[in-house]
């Protein structure tokens, strides 16, 4: 089975972890590291590449700090946050996270498998979706308007005006194209 991606699940230990380690390699296909502390997660950093960190919120707040953390250093790290069945947090506490998803504990090892699934899908059309803006130069606010008859209000992507170019060729190409493009609605 190929590796869909690396997890880092950062917890202290309970059987409920091992279940949710061993569905997420075997049934998904996840290359799964498990750490007990922030130390430890940190190093696991410097030497793997994570694309989704699943930690524990324990008593101290530990898990919650590592994720605040995390938002700075990798930031296109998938933070996913698990918390005790009564623990609350306010939004000020958990807004510098930008946490992707939370789950409540007792863990159901499938239902984590499909935040790790949706998480890292969510991340891949996020980063398909930067690099098709960037292609296109189109800002973000401006893809899909469109009016009643179908016609696009903003067809950006077809302008020279928005190429950026050093080369004199490629001047000459755009040139010409624009003449092609004119003759061509006449």
């Amino acid at each position: 089975m190929e590796t869909q991606g690396t997890v880092l699940i950062v917890a202290r230990g309970s059987p409920q972890w091992s279940t949710t380690e061993e569905v997420l390699s075997e049934e998904y296909g996840y290359r799964v590291l498990v750490v007990r502390s922030a130390e430890e997660a940190t190093s696991a950093l410097s030497d793997a590449h994570i694309d989704l960190v699943l930690a524990e919120h324990g008593p101290s707040g530990e898990g919650l700090t590592l994720l605040v953390d995390l938002r700075v250093s990798h930031p296109d790290i998938v933070r996913v946050l698990a918390l005790e069945a009564k623990t609350e947090l306010s939004q000020q506490a958990i807004s510098p996270a930008a946490i992707y998803q939370f789950v409540r504990k007792p863990l159901v090892a499938k239902q984590i498998g499909l935040v790790v699934e949706r998480g890292l899908e969510s991340r891949e059309l996020s980063r398909r979706h930067r690099m098709l803006s960037r292609e296109f130069k189109i800002r973000g606010d401006t893809l899909g308007v469109q009016q009643r008859n179908g016609a696009s209000l903003h067809v950006e992507s077809q302008r020279f005006e928005k190429l950026v170019y050093v080369s004199e060729k490629l001047s000459e190409l755009c040139d010409l194209a624009r003449k092609h493009k004119r003759n061509c609605l006449f």
